[in-house]
């Protein structure tokens, strides 16, 4: 059964459009989903994980996934992705339904290259989902420096992917307001039923 199945794997969530809109196999150059790719390919927990795609315009990442024979599952009309078809008007989710698929990840990537935020990181520490990031945007606001890196290889890769197994993962401990903004944050949201 699926459900079994998944349960033995690291289930690692990536939620941005990664592909152009002009050309849909095309990497998006600031999101970075290229150096997602290669951490993953050149781990050696590969086998370990699936990843968890969902959201429109992921043309790139499910093409380089399936080339590389790397697990995932695709939330959403896989159709347009197949035929090369544009899916930015019916492949989108609200926001409480992405919220809730952070909960269902066991980690999180960010291979931004060039970004002001990104939010995903914003929501990953709304959601306690661990998350390896570039150095890029607010990263040094909600993640742990340790996670946090230049230019990520495999054994950093690999390092996290052991913490967020063996629960070790560790969170920010020198921005003494984190957590006050974050809990007036979550109750803004909570309370109008979106996510920034």
């Amino acid at each position: 059964e699926l459900k079994d199945y998944l349960s033995k794997k690291i289930k690692i969530g990536t939620f941005q459009r990664d592909s152009e809109g002009s050309d849909l196999l095309k990497a998006k150059w600031q999101k970075g989903p290229d150096n997602i790719i290669e951490w993953v390919d050149r781990s050696s927990l590969k086998n370990d994980i699936v990843f968890f795609i969902l959201g429109p315009r992921r043309h790139y990442i499910v093409n380089e996934l399936k080339s590389r024979n790397i697990e995932f599952v695709y939330f959403g009309n896989i159709n347009h992705i197949t035929k090369l078809a544009d899916d930015i008007t019916f492949n989108s989710y609200k926001e409480e339904v992405i919220y809730n698929f952070y909960h269902e990840v066991d980690a999180y990537l960010v291979g931004s290259r060039l970004e002001g935020g990104p939010k995903s990181l914003i929501e990953c520490a709304l959601t306690n989902s661990p998350v390896l990031t570039t150095d890029v945007g607010l990263s040094s606001h909600f993640v742990h420096k340790e996670y946090i890196k230049d230019n990520i290889d495999s054994e950093d890769f690999d390092s996290f992917i052991k913490d967020v197994k063996m629960k070790k993962y560790k969170k920010i401990v020198n921005f003494p307001n984190l957590d006050y903004n974050l809990s007036v944050l979550n109750e803004l949201i909570n309370e109008n039923k979106y996510l920034l």
